[in-house]
């Protein structure tokens, strides 16, 4: 089946991704580039490193605003206003940042939880830690999917629309629904899709740090390639809201 997927769907959705993303050319290589010098210098230089990741991770999130800006407004074939871009910088990261923390964190605590109720059962030998750290990213990756439109609904989306998806939910669960409604219409969202969607996700998490070893130009190309990953992420995220009618 992945074999199938691979050689039909992967190359049809990235070149429907490069389709678009091909309006705002420049922006994505500029954001390419970017990303990739910053992370260059942040793994050489030797002092101040944690001021240089958190400025990094700052970074990121700006960078997360602005490809959620950018896919929306090329897809309704809009021209980018910078001002526009910053509005949503204002009113946005915050919002990003708190939900972003609470759904990492419950993907790295299921993760080492995992990991440590397999060496528990196991025991701690290489055997072990090898099935622990399988399985555990198996579960981190499997939970990170449900999250994956949550960046897009933060940024582009407002709570109301998606009524006919959190209405249903019932008591803790309904307030979950109402206080984390981005994670919880992600969830949604996926349903029926999570397996399509989940190479993606792992090609965002994965394919900067695969190129990085090969420098910056490989860094860069990689950092395009999650890019392009979004991208198909997006499509999916407007194709499944269409169909709830938001």
């Amino acid at each position: 089946m992945f074999v199938r997927w691979f050689f039909t769907v992967f190359p049809r959705e990235m070149a429907q991704a490069w389709h678009l993303m091909r309006p705002a050319l420049v922006v994505w290589l500029a954001l390419s580039a970017t990303l990739a010098l910053l992370t260059s210098y942040t793994t050489t230089v030797t002092t101040g490193g944690a001021d240089l990741v958190l400025v990094r991770a700052a970074f990121s999130r700006l960078v997360i605003v602005a490809t959620a800006w950018v896919l929306d407004r090329s897809t309704a074939g809009r021209p980018l206003e910078p001002a526009e871009l910053f509005g949503l910088y204002l009113r946005k990261v915050p919002a990003l940042l708190g939900y972003g923390a609470i759904a990492f964190g419950l993907c790295l605590a299921a993760r080492a939880l995992t990991l440590a109720a397999v060496v528990m059962v196991l025991g701690g030998g290489d055997g072990g830690l090898l099935a622990g750290r399988a399985l555990s990213l198996a579960v981190y990756y499997t939970l990170l999917v449900r999250f994956c439109f949550f960046p897009f609904l933060v940024v582009l989306a407002e709570r109301g629309k998606f009524d006919a998806l959190t209405a249903p939910a019932e008591g803790l669960a309904r307030r979950a629904a109402y206080l984390a409604w981005p994670l919880f219409v992600s969830d949604r969202l996926g349903e029926g899709r999570r397996w399509g969607l989940l190479p993606y996700v792992v090609l965002i998490s994965l394919a900067p740090a695969w190129a990085g070893s090969a420098g910056t130009a490989a860094l860069a190309a990689g950092e395009w390639l999650a890019f392009m990953a979004y991208a198909v992420l997006f499509a999916h995220y407007k194709a499944r809201s269409s169909e709830v009618g938001a």
